[in-house]
């Protein structure tokens, strides 16, 4: 990840995902936000996205951190 400041998320998930510029990171805290939503949606509420625009994003599970990590990669 390019940039060294990872944001708290405070939207909705799919607004989160929009908005994040290639090389920028978001965490979304276990305790607000639901894992498996927050993984899922590159594949499933990002589809159009990805398709047409080529967007990307990588997400990773933090369970120490109780933090799911999405970063913009395309």
């Amino acid at each position: 990840m390019e940039n060294n400041t990872i944001r708290i998320a405070s939207g909705g998930v799919a607004e989160e995902f929009r908005n994040l510029k290639v090389g920028e990171a978001i965490a979304f805290p276990m305790d607000i936000y639901n894992p498996n939503t927050v993984r899922n949606t590159p594949s499933a509420s990002m589809l159009n996205e990805r398709v047409k625009m080529g967007k990307k994003w990588i997400t990773s599970t933090d369970m120490e951190d109780k933090c799911v990590y999405v970063a913009r990669v395309k």
